[in-house]
């Protein structure tokens, strides 16, 4: 198109966008006189996600007599355009418009593979689900359903979806007003012979356009527990909230209407849902006892060390290290010990105030290697200290509240510290800070 507008068809041009094309390959176009063999090694230098204005520099060097001129877009490069020097007109505009819709694109591609693996998520802890849209039309559900229901498929798919409930129950699809929080109801499904089956329903919106809607069968009462299940939470709150506001904020940036969101924070966005992702097959794995420990002597106080460095260099507190001069070594697993140290620093960060002092322990004592994290934070109150290793709680303070999260971090250092043999305890008291501790089983010299 701006071959055409600009009368460059008969010019050598080329255009790469920093984005995967057709078939993984990088999304590259050109006019016959462009030399091909420029275009392979445009193909192989460019990135395949945008970058900063000073990371093509470097591309000039290797494409003498062409302007190398950046697709950018809110302060981010998007791709290149390529035409012999002295013969380009202004193309500031046309690529600015080329570079808002590469942006989109590349996030519209991340919204949905993350949706993809919501979904495949919630259908490995439901009894069943379904996909609908504003209407109340189902656009799809799974197995579990049908076989929940008795329906096929191809019963429910383009159904309404209150033909999946008794004749005067309005679905909670309908009524929950596609809220940005989830909405949870106790109800009957009709079955294809008729009889009704009491379920928990969660209903989670995933898009301005659809809302997913999780099933609970309530008649198995050895299993009603699962509907607490950490899997079943995480997703709806955490993944959740997090596509929901991203796609959102596409939706709105697609119609070019006024946003809350810059596109550097949906590109955050995306970021946070990929690690919210990660996090949570981490926990549904080890809940499991899919994930066996990879024991090892593991030197405790140089992976605590390295640990500590990375958090300084944040910049947002002071940290001190203390621990032995030589190896503090500890039968465990480095990476679980690695999540769990993390997971400390990031709460005392979080509810410590910014410059204060954040300090890491390690010593030995007894069998064991003790690692302990002490803040100078906002402090915890005796009663709650118990409770704050549960699943699910956090403390209902105005500090913790500007605190965000879901009370799942130290439930899961706790699993992992127990299943290594260890402890896990917290020392504090209102305004004196905390210092929060874990054993593991040191490794005995013979």
């Amino acid at each position: 198109a701006i071959t055409r507008k600009f009368g460059l068809t008969g010019t050598p041009c080329c255009l790469s966008l920093f984005v995967s094309g057709p078939e993984e390959g990088p999304a590259i176009a050109m006019t016959p006189a462009f030399n091909p063999y420029l275009a392979e090694i445009l193909a192989f230098l460019a990135p395949a996600h945008p970058v900063e204005p000073e990371a093509i520099i470097g591309l000039r060097g290797y494409f003498r007599g062409f302007e190398v001129l950046p697709i950018e877009f809110v302060g981010k490069v998007w791709g290149v355009f390529l035409a012999p020097e002295g013969k380009t007109p202004e193309l500031t505009l046309p690529l600015h418009h080329i570079g808002a819709r590469t942006a989109w694109l590349f996030l519209n591609g991340k919204l949905e593979e993350i949706q993809g693996k919501f979904i495949k998520l919630l259908g490995s802890a439901a009894d069943g689900f379904y996909l609908v849209d504003k209407s109340g039309g189902i656009l799809d559900l799974d197995e579990k359903l049908c076989a929940l229901t008795g329906f096929a498929r191809g019963d429910i798919v383009g159904q309404n979806c209150r033909s999946l409930y008794p004749d005067e129950t309005v679905p909670l699809a309908v009524r929950a007003g596609w809220a940005e929080d989830l909405a949870v109801h106790e109800t009957h499904v009709k079955a294809r012979d008729g009889h009704l089956v009491p379920v928990r329903e969660v209903v989670i919106p995933i898009s301005p356009e659809k809302a997913a809607v999780a099933i609970w069968d309530l008649s198995r009462e050895k299993e009603l527990e699962k509907v607490q299940d950490v899997i079943t939470i995480f997703l709806v709150h955490e993944i959740g909230r997090l596509v929901t506001r991203l796609s959102t904020g596409l939706y709105l940036y697609r119609e070019g209407r006024r946003r809350k969101e810059t596109l550097d924070e949906l590109v955050g966005l995306t970021d946070k849902l990929t690690e919210a992702v990660r996090k949570l097959q981490e926990m549904v794995n080890f809940e499991r006892g899919k994930i066996r420990l990879n024991l090892v002597s593991l030197d405790v106080a140089r992976l605590a060390r390295e640990i500590v460095d990375r958090f300084a260099e944040r910049g947002t507190h002071r940290f001190s290290f203390e621990g032995p001069e030589g190896p503090s070594l500890a039968l465990a697993d480095e990476k679980m010990v690695e999540i769990t140290l993390s997971n400390l620093l990031d709460n005392a960060v979080k509810y410590s105030p910014s410059g204060s002092l954040i300090t890491v322990k390690v010593e030995s004592e007894g069998d064991e290697v003790k690692v302990s994290v002490r803040d100078e934070g906002y402090g915890i109150p005796i009663p709650l200290q118990r409770k704050i290793f549960e699943k699910f709680y956090r403390i209902e303070t105005k500090e913790a509240a500007r605190a965000s999260g879901l009370g799942l971090g130290l439930y899961f250092c706790k699993l992992i510290v127990e299943a290594h043999g260890g402890r896990i305890w917290v020392e504090s008291a209102p305004g004196c800070g905390s210092t929060f501790s874990f054993t593991l089983p040191k490794v005995m010299q013979t």
